[in-house]
């Protein structure tokens, strides 16, 4: 993303058309001098490119992403989990097959890194087997020769200062469900007991700073909790972390369409964090967890990795394509050629995550390059077809200029050195 002043977007229109780079000869030697940075600024920031483009080249870093569904059990009952609770665990055993099937996809699909996904329910409920599982990754990293990134998503209730120091000492990194502050929080989030978990999700978060731990926070977004939203926020720039307003998608196809009224509590929600936002940019971007499923880092034809470079392991062993259909299993463990299969299996009802371009509403929407048509299980759930759009389409719609504007105040504070013309 760039700001541009009406100088620079006027400099921007003349290569509308393809042309060379070629400054006015009537211009003066500080005039031309200056047509060329501002040229330059625009390159580099990718905006004029090259004509024709230049060959295609895969990226230097490309990754592969398994979620590790760890186990069923939680001491949490939030009332949007898709996880049915029950004492069923993956057995270490399992585990390490998981994680060497997730290495040899990662080598046959040329991926350069392996990120997994220590995940459930709630895995520090069995953080012994995290323990196991992170040694058997970076061995198995070690001898394939593939870089390895892990992430632990915890609820934070059972973060103590020993698991804190593990992760911290281990180079594992955290992300923790955090839904608003006090009684946003509690609602959504209540203890087995029915009893508030705010205090201690926050004592937690507040314990992995004294570590030099930064979580990222994940915060779900519900018309329950919308209103609420600005404070979370702000929790968050206090303490300088990232987070990623997340809409609510449930286990439950009942649940997955929202009322006009629903519609617009998510709208003023994000609204009141975004003003939050604003009257306290950070120095560090926040834009890509700004809008559900909505990324900015370039353009995307798919809103995740489902069916593409994305594993799900359920405990059992067998393999889905979405950690929310971890009962729509495509293939096992042991699968050989387990990318392969993931990604060409037809078993029916499992995720189909069709290009934007080929979904119903979306291929001449602006916005399709950044939200890739939004979750394809929630459009299924609320149309019966993989090729809708997602039913938060007129809420994405609704609040993509306040993103971006956000994310214009944010550069134009901290950027170092401004093209001036």
């Amino acid at each position: 993303m760039a700001v541009l002043n009406l100088a620079a977007q006027q400099l921007l229109t003349e290569f509308r058309t393809p042309k060379p780079f070629a400054p006015s000869a009537a211009a003066t030697t500080s005039d031309q001098r200056l047509y060329a940075d501002a040229f330059r600024a625009l390159v580099e920031a990718g905006l004029v490119t090259l004509w024709p483009p230049p060959p295609a080249h895969a990226p230097a870093d490309r990754m592969l992403t398994a979620w590790l569904h760890l186990t069923d059990a939680c001491n949490l009952r939030c009332p949007y989990c898709f996880v049915a609770h029950s004492p069923r665990r993956m057995h270490e055993s399992v585990g390490q097959r998981a994680v060497e099937a997730t290495f040899r996809a990662a080598m046959e699909g040329g991926y350069t890194t392996a990120k997994l996904k220590y995940a459930g329910g709630e895995p520090t409920l069995v953080f012994g087997l995290v323990q196991a599982l992170h040694r058997h990754a970076r061995r198995t990293a070690q001898r394939c020769g593939i870089a390895l990134r892990e992430l632990l998503l915890t609820n934070g209730v059972r973060l103590t200062d020993a698991i804190i120091q593990y992760l911290h000492d281990e180079g594992i990194d955290v992300m923790i469900s955090l839904d608003g502050v006090d009684a946003w929080h509690d609602r959504q989030r209540p203890t087995v007991h029915g009893a508030g978990s705010f205090a201690a999700v926050a004592a937690a978060i507040d314990r992995c700073l004294a570590h030099d731990v930064a979580p990222d926070l994940s915060i779900t977004v519900t018309a329950q909790n919308a209103d609420g939203l600005a404070s979370a926020v702000e929790f968050a720039l206090d303490r300088n972390l990232r987070f990623n307003l997340n809409f609510v998608r449930s286990g439950d196809a009942t649940h997955a369409t929202a009322t006009p009224a629903e519609d617009a509590a998510l709208i003023a929600g994000v609204r009141s964090a975004l003003h939050a936002l604003q009257r306290r940019l950070p120095p560090y971007r926040l834009i890509d967890g700004l809008l559900d499923r909505s990324t900015f880092h370039t353009a995307h034809e798919h809103a995740c990795g489902a069916g593409h470079n994305y594993l799900a392991f359920a405990p059992d062993g067998q393999v889905a394509r979405c950690h929310a259909q971890l009962h729509a299993a495509v293939a096992g463990v042991d699968d050989p050629r387990l990318l392969t299969t993931v990604r060409s299996a037809a078993t029916p009802g499992a995720v189909q995550s069709l290009a934007v371009t080929q979904r119903d509403g979306c291929r001449s929407c602006r916005w399709r390059a950044w939200c890739g048509g939004g979750c394809p299980l929630l459009a299924y759930q609320a149309t019966g077809a993989w090729d809708q759009r997602s039913p938060y389409c007129a809420v994405y719609q609704a609040l993509y200029p306040d993103v971006l504007r956000t994310e214009g105040f944010r550069i134009l504070k901290y950027a170092a050195a401004p093209v001036k013309a």
